[in-house]
């Protein structure tokens, strides 16, 4: 074969690679199938159970704790959402915080000058409106407002804060 190649350098042996090139479609048709096969698998994997919907109500146990504004998770509708105390919140200069008490005091805890929080007690109390509940802070003044209960769960809390209802 080598003797025909230098006889006549344009002639190529093509017959010598020939079971290479059926090798080639071999190795390429097997790598096919791997790749498919691992995507199929990919596929199977049971998806991460995702958890009922919150439910919104003012009488939930899961209220009364300390929730602390989670910015990041807002959107333009004006719901103010909140993580439970101890959630992992990417580093901020302050955050906003409040907690519920089933016998109606709160404690809204603003951010001071300084970044630290300024604490404001105050009480809160159901309206005839369902979700709604009536809050009232003591500061240098009175302030009262209506915050609606869009949402609670055991890892968020949504609300939407209305100067009246």
């Amino acid at each position: 074969m080598l003797d025909s190649c230098t006889e006549n350098p344009n002639k190529f042996p093509t017959q010598s690679l020939y079971p290479m090139k059926h090798l080639l479609k071999y190795c390429f048709v097997a790598l096919l199938l791997v790749s498919l096969g691992a995507n199929a698998q990919a596929k199977k994997k049971p998806a991460a159970k995702k958890s009922a919907p919150a439910k919104a109500s003012v009488a939930s146990p899961l209220l009364y704790r300390k929730w602390v504004n989670s910015y990041e998770d807002e959107k333009s509708d004006g719901v103010l959402v909140y993580r439970p105390d101890g959630y992992a919140f990417p580093p901020s200069r302050g955050r906003k915080a409040v907690s519920f008490q089933k016998d109606g005091s709160m404690v809204r805890f603003d951010i001071a000058p300084n970044d630290g929080q300024k604490i404001v007690m105050g009480r809160w109390e159901r309206t005839k409106l369902p979700n709604t509940m009536k809050v009232t802070v003591q500061g240098s003044e009175m302030d009262v407002y209506f915050v609606e209960v869009v949402s609670v769960g055991k890892d968020m809390l949504k609300i939407r804060r209305k100067s009246e209802i």
